[in-house]
């Protein structure tokens, strides 16, 4: 930032979540890094990198992004972009906020997933499909919110860490059903089926 000196920027140990969302194909000439800083505000919309009041740009020998600062202290969330094309989304917050749960917005990875993809596409001319990787590490043990009627006792704990799925996606798809293999991988983790989705209207 102007007039502030630069500093590291680590990230809060334990768990987390992330997403990664990269081109298929790997592009033939890697990005340029003040390009990447130049564009990188535009990734502040990706919810995955959390609800924080205060943002600030970070740069590293292959890439740049940005981060959550909490004082002097490791940063909760950062979302990055690589020099090849590939973007991390990770946040701990939620999952450090609430140590006996799974903290799983599923509206929140099919945002990121379908902001990612975007950026890739409008800002740096990456065109699809893309690969995603959804990620989910610190959990076992710990239980999936009681919620949809679900009798009490039937959700946790879960007895998987980490928890990770990949597939493909393209800008046209709809991003919840996309990630639902991840998702349903995270209940099952806890002994429990996912509720089905309700179809669009």
């Amino acid at each position: 930032m102007t007039g502030k000196p630069d500093w590291p920027v680590t990230l809060a140990d334990g768990p987390a979540m992330w997403l990664r969302v990269m081109p298929q194909k790997a592009i033939e000439t890697p990005l340029k890094i003040s390009e990447l800083q130049r564009l990188a505000s535009a990734l502040a919309v990706i919810p995955l990198l959390g609800a924080y009041s205060n943002i600030l740009s970070v740069r590293a020998g292959d890439g740049a992004g940005l981060c959550m600062p909490l004082g002097d202290g490791p940063s909760p969330g950062i979302v990055f972009v690589f020099t090849d094309g590939e973007i991390w989304a990770i946040d701990t917050y939620p999952l450090t906020a609430l140590p006996k749960l799974i903290v799983l917005d599923e509206s929140k990875f099919a945002r990121s997933l379908q902001e990612s993809a975007a950026f890739l596409k409008d800002r740096l001319s990456i065109p699809g499909p893309y690969r995603w990787v959804a990620g989910i590490e610190g959990v076992k043990g710990r239980s999936l919110p009681l919620s949809n009627n679900l009798p009490a006792g039937a959700r946790g704990p879960c007895a998987v860490d980490p928890i990770e799925e990949d597939g493909s996606f393209i800008i046209d798809q709809d991003p919840a059903a996309v990630l639902e293999p991840f998702f349903e991988k995270v209940f099952e983790s806890c002994g429990v089926a996912r509720p089905r989705r309700a179809p669009p209207t």
